[in-house]
């Protein structure tokens, strides 16, 4: 696997799912399921929001004037 192609980095990472979201169970009542629908949708937002951070956070240890090459390398 070459250098800085691992699925959690890059742009990949952070972006929305290839495959939406399955539909709720049909046994849900419709109110349910559209609240279902919404926390899901919000826990997947969130993790992408985290997710950048954390990859930002990731690369406090390196130089300041290295993170823009390293960013390119990542593809972040």
């Amino acid at each position: 696997m070459p250098a800085g192609s691992c699925s959690a980095t890059g742009p990949a990472a952070m972006a929305p799912p290839k495959a939406p979201i399955p539909d709720p169970p049909s046994s849900l009542e419709s109110k349910r399921a559209r609240e279902l629908s919404a926390l899901t949708e919000a826990a997947l937002s969130r993790q992408r929001r985290e997710l950048a951070q954390s990859l930002e956070t990731a690369l406090d240890h390196i130089p300041r004037p290295l993170r823009g090459g390293v960013r390119r390398v990542l593809g972040l």
